[in-house]
């Protein structure tokens, strides 16, 4: 695992072949909570903002894909892992406006590619932090990153469970907007009113164009798609 002693490449490097292994064998942190915890410590370490470190945006990509790997495996992050909240709000300070700042847009789009993995294939472990994940990702759906932005509004309409997901046969609707409204204070409120406006315009095309027959998912998300790469370095992935 990595260490706060390492140099920046040393890290960085680690933490690129800890998220290749935890793709292709996942079995073998499964079988070890102290590895588990190591892992979420140093994805933790590498996503916590700190301005004196020049090489932050050295070791945040590579940590990044680590959580989203960690994260999709439900043998290394079973339902009630202490460590899928601690990776998710890792994942949501990489685009959080209050720390943002700190990391670069190739890893706020893979953290927000992360994110949306999460929703479309385990949105029972997103669930509880979706406020969380949602308030942060609508900071971003008028990014001026173009890959920044589609990779938010695909984030936005997963973690809604706006979307059908054919692989959980679940159709989509807006039961998780509405409450997320509700949570946010109501349709008359600035963030109510955000997301109600972009989900007229936008969330719900995009929402209904999902369940159309001839819909052609990109889905190198998936953990179980061959298309899928272990580094987690795809730009593409905006389905």
């Amino acid at each position: 695992m990595t260490g706060p002693s390492d140099p920046a490449p040393v890290q960085a490097s680690k933490l690129h072949c800890l998220a290749a292994v935890l793709s292709e064998s996942p079995t073998l942190f499964a079988q070890s909570t102290d590895l588990q915890s190591q892992t979420t410590q140093s994805v933790n370490t590498a996503l916590t903002p700190n301005p004196d470190n020049v090489h932050q945006a050295l070791v945040s990509l590579p940590a990044t894909h680590v959580a989203k790997n960690a994260l999709l495996s439900s043998e290394i992050t079973p339902p009630g892992s202490p460590n899928i909240p601690v990776l998710i709000d890792a994942l949501v300070r990489v685009v959080d406006p209050s720390t943002m700042a700190s990391f670069d847009s190739d890893t706020q789009h893979a953290a927000l590619v992360g994110l949306k993995a999460v929703a479309k294939h385990r949105f029972d472990v997103l669930e509880p932090m979706r406020d969380a994940v949602v308030m942060a990702v609508m900071a971003h759906v008028r990014d001026r990153n173009i890959t920044v932005k589609l990779a938010a509004e695909r984030c936005a309409l997963y973690a809604l469970r706006l979307a059908r997901v054919p692989s959980t046969e679940f159709d989509g609707d807006n039961n998780g907007l509405d409450a997320y409204v509700q949570n946010m204070g109501g349709p008359a409120s600035d963030k109510g009113k955000q997301v109600l406006d972009y989900h007229r315009r936008v969330l719900s095309k995009l929402a209904d164009a999902t369940r159309e027959l001839d819909y052609a998912s990109d889905d190198e998300d998936d953990p179980n798609s061959a298309g899928s790469r272990a580094d987690g370095a795809n730009s593409d992935d905006e389905a």
